[in-house]
């Protein structure tokens, strides 16, 4: 990828937002949270990207620690993934 979806990260939660080079089919994608030592906290969602090509997981469905973000979708039928180390506090 010449370009990344742009990672930001504040009190509310983390926001995720494509740039306008990739097309994302159905402007869907899958993400999930891996919790390192507790599987129990893992979040897994499908999601669709809003009017600004970003999706945002809430707060609320983070606890402190680290995580693995995956990002997964498809452009052109053709599949990608990204992963983002993140540390909550």
């Amino acid at each position: 990828l010449t370009e990344k979806p742009v990672y930001l990260q504040n009190t509310e939660g983390i926001k995720l937002t494509f740039p306008a080079s990739i097309i994302l089919d159905q402007s869907k994608l899958n993400f999930e949270l891996f919790r390192t030592n507790d599987a129990n906290l893992d979040v897994k969602k499908e999601v669709t990207l809003d009017g600004q090509n970003s999706f945002s997981i809430t707060a609320k469905v983070i606890s402190k620690g680290g995580y693995t973000l995956k990002l997964k979708w498809k452009s052109d039928k053709k599949p990608y993934q990204l992963d983002y180390d993140v540390q909550w506090k």
